[in-house]
């Protein structure tokens, strides 16, 4: 009986770390997803200088994953454009898709909706381009930490779960 309690408080810390890590690869899939979306989107903006609705879209069509979701998701609530504004659109569509969203990352992203669809243009490209290069180095760093802490976030709940396993032995 204590074989069978000690190989779950083993296979339960594995699993807190084997979680710990996928959720870390999410988050940075997702921010390649949206830095890819948000590239081709600056792109169409300054050579066609597309609507909003057009340019909202083409993410729709563009991108992959998450970054996917979100744009078909405000794409289908620009329906309700003048009952709320732009910017409370993008901002519901950011919070519901990108939670996961680190607090600064998810800050530039709603900084980039205040922009579209109301500033100059120039102003609108240039929104677009600093959340891409913040997103950019935001995933940057996180994929250089990933590196350096996998392992730990690995190892660390299996070596806990093995010092409670000794305890209760």
């Amino acid at each position: 009986m204590r074989g069978i309690g000690a190989v779950a408080v083993i296979l339960a810390s594995v699993v807190i770390g084997v979680l710990s890590v996928r959720q870390s690869q999410k988050h940075l899939l997702n921010l390649r997803e949206l830095e890819d979306a948000l590239l081709y989107l600056t792109a169409e903006l300054a050579e066609k200088q597309s609507p909003l609705p057009e340019l909202i879209k083409t993410g729709c069509i563009v991108s992959s994953g998450e970054a996917k979701l979100f744009f078909r998701d405000l794409y289908e609530r620009l329906s309700r454009l003048g009952d709320k504004s732009f910017y409370e659109l993008w901002e519901d569509a950011v919070r519901q898709h990108y939670a996961m969203l680190a607090e600064g990352e998810r800050r530039e992203l709603l900084a980039l909706g205040r922009q579209l669809g109301r500033a100059a243009l120039q102003r609108q490209l240039a929104a677009c381009e600093r959340c891409t290069r913040f997103l950019a180095s935001a995933r940057e760093s996180g994929e250089s930490l990933y590196v350096r802490e996998r392992r730990m976030r690995l190892a660390l709940p299996a070596a806990m779960g093995g010092l409670l396993l000794i305890l209760l032995l």
